[in-house]
């Protein structure tokens, strides 16, 4: 019975997701159409992005070992065309044409995916998007992807009401909405709750290098609640993102099936201090709850959708790469033990000539799975970037992971490091 309720749930939602699509990407159309009599501007925009990456013990997410080394070029071309209908309505489209070559590939591949489509409408404090767009939720922990949905805001002197609403992997859907306080475009507070509903497997697809034997089906809905901040302290800049999250679903495999509550936390804090005019010193902290019996109880690790975490580019996903990021040694949507990952960055930023970051990061299991494996590791992230004006960027990063026992106690005979390095350049047209 309950199979069958989830079946209906699932069809229901893929057969409403592109009429409600429609009704509100047609709503948006017909808001513009008072302005179409009127002259409207075109605009064409181009950039040209290209990645050299040399990777050595590599994470393979397949064999979860360090063992993968690539060479490979990464060449996007991304069109932008954004058409202004008066102050009040625009089209916007953008898109990447992607080349790459790598000498673990038999052959190169060339692909074109679409970014952005959408209709954007605004009326004094009103704005609304409907269509392909970017969706940023939780600070982009929780979700940072290119999705259809509606995001629409309302903003009113120092108070800002927003909701977003989209559909992941074809019939989940999610709904995000939250209210703010913003005095001056640097400080806000905003309190935020979000919902999903897995109907296509994306929680076990997450745990499939989680559990043992891995789930083949999930179904369940995710709640997150929190806060996202920024403020000014006197010449220090406190800024970060608390979330809490519930929920329950349940997972089967080829004879059983197991109903699991949600239960987890999130923090990622910084504070910020200028040095001088140039200089910027930063500390931060990165924390995910984890499970080390994840079989038993509730289910504690935090799951997030596809997130783009900024504080390391190894073990997560962040640096100059992060357009073109793939695998990570924490996985898109669940990390088991959990992270906790204290850090400082100092940066410098001369202007129009050139700008560097350094960042340092140790990494810790949440949860440690035992005693002997309580650490994952200590990262140094170094990128440097040359400004040669306003239409072109060069840029060399260089990544260093040492391993921690966490993964040198499961791999005896691994290596020591993992080593990124990526010099790449940027031409905007």
């Amino acid at each position: 019975m309950n199979d069958h309720k989830l079946d209906m749930k699932c069809l229901l939602f893929r057969a409403l997701r592109m009429p409600l699509l429609f009704v509100a990407f047609g709503a948006c159309a017909c808001l513009c159409l008072p302005v179409l009599a009127y002259p409207f501007d075109v605009n064409f925009e181009a950039a040209l992005l290209d990645r050299i990456i040399v990777e050595q013990n590599g994470f393979e997410s397949q064999t979860r070992a360090f063992e993968h080394d690539e060479i490979r070029n990464r060449l996007f071309l991304t069109p932008l065309i954004s058409c202004a209908l008066t102050d009040s309505a625009e089209f916007l489209f953008t898109g990447d044409l992607e080349w790459t070559r790598s000498n673990q590939a038999p052959k190169d591949n060339l692909e074109f995916t679409f970014r952005n489509a959408l209709l954007g409408w605004s009326h004094k404090g009103l704005r609304i998007k409907a269509g392909l767009q970017t969706f940023s939720i939780g600070r982009d922990l929780i979700l940072y992807d290119d999705k259809p949905g509606v995001d629409a805001q309302y903003k009113k002197k120092h108070f800002v009401a927003d909701a977003k609403a989209a559909f992941l992997d074809g019939a989940s859907p999610l709904v995000d909405l939250g209210i703010a306080y913003q005095p001056t475009f640097f400080e806000h507070v905003r309190f935020f709750g979000t919902w999903f509903s897995d109907n296509d497997n994306s929680f076990a697809q997450a745990l499939q290098n989680g559990l043992h034997p891995s789930p083949s089906t999930s179904r369940g809905d995710i709640f997150w609640y929190g806060v996202d901040f920024g403020w000014f302290l006197k010449k220090a800049y406190l800024s970060g993102v608390l979330i809490r999250q519930t929920g329950n679903s349940t997972l089967e495999w080829r004879h059983r099936s197991k109903s699991l509550n949600l239960s987890a936390y999130m923090l990622d804090l910084s504070l910020e201090y200028g040095l001088t005019d140039e200089i910027t010193a930063q500390i931060f902290l990165f924390a995910a709850s984890g499970d080390k019996k994840p079989r038993q109880g509730d289910f504690e690790s935090f799951v997030a959708l596809n997130p783009y975490n900024q504080r390391s580019a190894i073990f997560f996903n962040g640096g100059i790469d992060e357009p073109f990021s793939t695998d990570k040694l924490s996985l898109s949507g669940v990390t088991m033990a959990g992270v906790v990952a204290p850090g400082m960055k100092l940066s410098f930023d001369s202007g129009n000539i050139f700008s560097s970051e350094l960042s340092i990061a140790a990494l810790f299991p949440e949860s440690r799975p035992n005693s002997k494996k309580d650490f994952y590791g200590l990262e140094a992230d170094a990128v440097l970037t040359f400004h040669t004006g306003s239409k072109a960027d060069f840029m060399i990063e260089i990544d260093y992971f040492s391993l921690g026992d966490f993964f040198k106690r499961r791999w005896h005979h691994g290596p020591s490091a993992v080593l990124n390095f990526i010099i790449g350049f940027d031409i905007y047209f």
